[in-house]
């Protein structure tokens, strides 16, 4: 459909300055309840979704989609869409990441690229330095990431902020062969590390969302992978807020070997929002297809 024919359409509407057009459909996170209207325009504004019908009818009003929460408290999300380069951050903060020593791509779950991180070449990416809004102490925070194992080498991290030495050390969601676990640590350990032991051993070239939370309520540290159990420790003290830096791929020396896909992180005061519900966490999921930025919702 050409653009002018588009202007057309929008012409003598509601539509908000900013609205996107797109195509009408289960992709775009709507549900197909009329046939007619599958591979249609729409757009989608905070308070209704409009669907332009060919049958001369105009635009209709469409029962929006559910709110599904997942933009409320985003801080940043990571498609790793980025055939090699920079990591960019899609959400408003643009907290984008420097490439270092050339992460490659490999094709992804979500998106159709994936970041590929080479542990023996020291492959990651990183922020240029401490940044408020990716440090947490004693609040609420929630971070997860689409991963995928090429091998199992002693602990690989998916994302940190975490110097490896005291007292610079946050938070780290990773996996460590020992155990053969996903885990989140917080600070060294000493106030809590939360182990996926519900999932037991990953395996070997295959997707896992992993999701790990601080609940600064109830004092807990927490691990999810894919839609099984939650495993929960209680913490010991308070996470502290450090001059870490947020890195992708990367602690030290334990660099991870494989795939990332979109990683992202929600943080907010105690008990506002920052841990994901289960509910959000099951939309997030998607039936094994997480979601994608631009299915976000408040």
């Amino acid at each position: 459909m050409l653009a002018a024919d588009l202007n057309a359409m929008e012409a003598g509407t509601d539509r908000a300055q900013g609205d996107v057009m797109k195509p009408y459909g289960p992709t775009a996170g709507l549900p197909v309840s009329d046939p007619l209207l599958e591979g249609r325009l729409y757009f989608e504004s905070d308070l209704l979704r409009r669907v332009w019908r060919d049958n001369g009818a105009g635009w209709d009003d469409v029962t929006p989609f559910a709110g599904n929460g997942l933009l409320n408290n985003l801080i940043a999300y990571w498609p790793g869409n980025e055939v090699a380069g920079n990591a960019l951050d899609l959400h408003t903060n643009a907290l984008h990441l420097t490439d270092v020593n050339g992460v490659t791509s490999n094709p992804g779950v979500v998106y159709p690229w994936s970041r590929q991180y080479t542990r023996a070449l020291n492959r990651y990416h990183t922020r240029p330095g401490d940044d408020a809004l990716l440090s947490t102490g004693d609040v609420d925070f929630t971070i997860a990431a689409c991963v995928w194992l090429d091998s199992k080498i002693g602990v690989e991290t998916i994302a940190s902020k975490d110097t490896m030495a005291m007292p610079n050390r946050e938070y780290w969601l990773g996996y460590f062969l020992a155990g053969d676990r996903f885990f989140l640590q917080l600070t060294d350990g000493t106030v809590g590390t939360a182990i996926a032991n519900t999932l037991g051993a990953p395996a070997l070239g295959a997707w896992y969302l992993v999701i790990g939370w601080h609940d600064s309520v109830a004092n807990t540290v927490n691990i999810q992978v894919n839609n099984g159990g939650a495993d929960v420790v209680g913490t010991v003290g308070a996470p502290a807020d450090t001059a870490a830096i947020f890195q992708i791929g990367r602690t030290l020396a334990n660099q991870w070997d494989g795939r990332i896909g979109p990683t992202m992180f929600w943080k907010s005061a105690p008990g506002a929002g920052g841990v994901k519900t289960p509910a959000e966490r099951l939309a997030l999921w998607n039936g094994g297809t997480p979601l994608r930025y631009d299915q976000f919702t408040v």
